[in-house]
């Protein structure tokens, strides 16, 4: 019996049985404990009952990839996400694609945000100089995430972030 445990991280609580049916019920009570008991002021991730963790939003940090050798120096946005600012509701001939991922789609080994696939594809899509339809490509990868995850956020946050087209790069951490 796993009860009610409960943590706090910044306003929203977390219980065992809002997540405990994805994981199992140690393993879900071990990931809260683990993220509530960061010193907030240092939190890059904050719990979340749906997601389980998600980007602290509007947050400007480092994260040292050690495997790989590289330091990212990076900013999210309002959401959480490695990118700009998403601007809800959609300007007029904005298009969206919307990029829902792990480290990969983040950019965990790559020393730059303009490096990652996101930011590289909506540079493709929308050159400059050109009068096409502006596309965004919007980086929605949170290191660590499973497919699980992923769907989550696409069920409750796919209408708030209104894309056009959805992509979805997962399962590095699906084992």
């Amino acid at each position: 019996n796993v009860g009610r445990a409960t943590g706090d991280a910044n306003g929203v609580t977390v219980t065992d049985d809002d997540i405990a049916y994805a994981f199992g019920a140690v393993p879900a009570v071990s990931i809260i404990k683990a993220i509530n008991a960061l010193d907030p002021r240092r939190r890059t991730n904050l719990a979340d009952p749906i997601l389980i963790w998600r980007g602290r939003p509007n947050y400007t940090g480092k994260w040292r990839y050690v495997e790989g050798g590289v330091v990212n120096e990076y900013e999210t946005n309002a959401f959480g996400f490695r990118d700009d600012a998403l601007v809800a509701p959609k300007p007029p001939g904005m298009r969206r694609l919307l990029n829902v991922g792990d480290s990969a789609t983040w950019g965990l080994n790559l020393s730059s945000r303009a490096d990652s696939y996101s930011d590289q594809l909506e540079l493709l899509l929308s050159p400059a100089g050109t009068h096409d339809a502006h596309w965004d490509v919007a980086n929605a990868g949170v290191v660590g995430y499973s497919s699980f995850q992923g769907a989550q956020l696409i069920h409750h946050q796919l209408r708030e972030l209104e894309p056009d087209v959805v992509s979805i790069y997962l399962g590095n951490n699906d084992s």
